[in-house]
């Protein structure tokens, strides 16, 4: 992943010398403290609403352990989090609850609530088991209430809905496909022709934005017709 764009040094440097200001160091990637952790958190904020957890785990392991050296707090905090929505994607609950005490620890002397409840849709049962450790408890109880979970995911169903409504028929054809039967068995059930069954896969392939059978697979397990 490519680092955000370094600042423009001369002109950097002109601008502390004329506030009397010493400019402070450089990281390997151009940046300069404190940017360069901030750029960290956003770049695995990236691989998370991708999905990339593996990458995720080696990069928000490693800015956590330079944002601990460094004293940035905020940084850590976030990454902490981080590693705790990778464990329990991989279903390591545990992994997950002690990453996300080990967060709170930080973010509790400051009140910093708000990176917790940013990524409370990934954390459920790690957020739960906390709710039983007496110190971490009413922190997590101020997390789930601002928890932007909920509103997230109807935002989510809003921009998913296709901008053009899928017809009766194409909607029986796309709850077919999910199910994995192939465009024979699909035509052999509704008692028509296999090319209008490719037809109407053509047509909703174009009203829902995407490709294959695979990417309406997808979009039917979390979008399902009512």
């Amino acid at each position: 992943m490519r680092s955000l764009p370094p600042v423009d040094a001369e002109q950097f440097v002109g601008f502390c010398a004329l506030i009397h200001l010493t400019p402070p160091p450089i990281d390997v990637n151009g940046c300069y403290y404190p940017i360069a952790p901030i750029a960290a958190v956003i770049q695995d904020k990236v691989l998370l609403s991708r999905g990339e957890f593996p990458q995720l785990l080696l990069q928000a392991t490693e800015h956590y352990k330079t944002a601990m050296a460094s004293q940035y707090i905020l940084p850590a905090i976030y990454e902490s989090i981080l590693l705790a929505c990778v464990y329990e994607h991989a279903g390591n609950i545990d992994g997950a609850a002690t990453a996300l005490k080990q967060a709170v620890a930080l973010a509790q002397p400051d009140h910093l609530v708000m990176p917790f409840a940013e990524h409370a849709e990934y954390l459920p049962q790690a957020m739960e088991q906390l709710r039983s450790d007496a110190a971490a408890a009413p922190f997590i109880e101020q997390v789930q209430g601002l928890s932007l979970a909920e509103p997230l995911a109807a935002l989510r169903t809003a921009l998913a809905k296709p901008s053009l409504p899928l017809s009766k028929r194409e909607q029986e054809v796309a709850a077919m496909v999910a199910t994995g039967l192939t465009n024979k068995a699909i035509a052999g059930q509704l008692n028509i022709a296999e090319v209008t069954v490719k037809k109407t896969l053509s047509q909703i392939y174009k009203k829902l934005g995407i490709t294959n059978r695979a990417a309406l697979s997808h979009y039917m397990s979390h979008h399902p017709m009512s």
